[in-house]
């Protein structure tokens, strides 16, 4: 397999730690096309220069760039804001090699979302704006585009801003994406059954990694023990313990029916014969699952690996890594998410 060009910018999915919002759908005028997005980019940059927005003056408060230990006092001055539409990786790669600037009518038209870029002299920042992968072809009210899953690496002032302008440009509103403990576990169960090899437990060369789970644990702290008592606990599973714990974990589902997914069947059951640890009871929760191709916290933090190279299995990667995405954005779009 050819290495990727040196100048080609990486997919911006891959490898930041982002902080998930889910998001109403904007409602736009005309459509969003990379003239227009490129109007609203000059909209946002203004408005982080302080300027005014629809009358009134929004930009990013006085203190947030005063403040010495404010992490945009200490990046310069802004230099750029770009609003571009992003494609699946394979769009994004051979855009930026036809276009410097990518930018392509056609990923507008049927794209999985907006990339959004703030650059300042010394940092920065981005927002991606995330789409169901089939929204495309589905129907959508007139004048409404549905990005439900709103990613953001950016200091908490600058994500306000932002979010203020979604809010006054598009009547979008944004709420913080927490992820549940079962959709944590679930996520992990569906990653490893993807790169499982058969029912003997091999898992896929170049793919496994150790799993990590962090535990935590809800009520029964007295306020005179606060200071000693065991809050969380990580769990490291070695990537050669991974197989044969699937393979135990597949005959535990298979004599008892139905409930958990295999992994954690067996592990549930490793931790409370050597640890003590009950995971299946209410106050011991997973908040945060690490498993080489991805990290997904509870808390509403994901970070993405880049697959790797075809020969070392990367096309399962890259799928495990869509697919834990797709469930986000799904997951997002749900109503009763807060």
């Amino acid at each position: 397999m050819a290495p990727a060009a040196p100048d080609t910018a990486p997919y911006p999915l891959y490898n930041t730690t982002f902080t998930l919002h889910r998001l109403s759908p904007l409602h736009h005028l005309s459509a969003l096309t990379p003239a227009s997005l490129r109007t609203h980019a000059s909209q946002l940059r203004d408005l982080l220069a302080g300027d005014v927005l629809r009358g009134v003056r929004v930009g990013l408060s006085s203190t947030s760039t005063s403040d010495p230990d404010s992490a945009l006092a200490r990046v310069g001055s802004l230099r750029a804001v770009l609003c571009t539409p992003l494609g699946t990786p394979d769009e994004w790669a051979a855009a930026a090699a036809r276009s410097p600037d990518r930018e392509d009518d056609d990923i507008a038209r049927g794209g999985r979302g907006i990339l959004v870029e703030v650059v300042y002299e010394k940092a920065s920042y981005s927002a991606i704006l995330l789409r169901d992968g089939g929204a495309a072809e589905k129907e959508e009210a007139p004048g409404f585009t549905s990005y439900p899953l709103l990613l953001t690496r950016m200091p908490a002032a600058l994500r306000a801003t932002l979010v203020g302008f979604l809010a006054a440009t598009f009547d979008a509103r944004a709420a913080p994406l927490r992820i549940p403990s079962a959709r944590l576990v679930r996520a992990l169960e569906t990653f490893l059954g993807d790169i499982a090899a058969g029912d003997e437990g091999a898992m896929l060369r170049g793919v496994a990694r150790d799993v990590v789970l962090t535990f935590s644990f809800a009520g029964g702290v007295d306020a005179d023990d606060a200071e000693t008592a065991l809050r969380g606990i990580d769990v490291t599973v070695p990537r050669d313990d991974v197989g044969p714990m699937l393979v135990r974990g597949r005959q535990l589902v298979a004599g008892e029916g139905e409930g958990e997914g295999p992994f954690m069947a067996a592990l549930g059951r490793y931790v409370e014969a050597h640890l003590g640890l009950e995971a299946g009871r209410e106050e011991v929760r997973v908040v945060k699952v690490a498993c080489g191709a991805w990290v997904l916290g509870g808390e509403g933090k994901v970070k993405v690996f880049q697959p790797k190279g075809e020969e070392e299995g990367g096309k399962v990667w890259r799928g495990a890594c869509e697919k834990l995405v797709e469930g986000l954005v799904g997951w997002a779009g749900r109503r009763e998410v807060g």
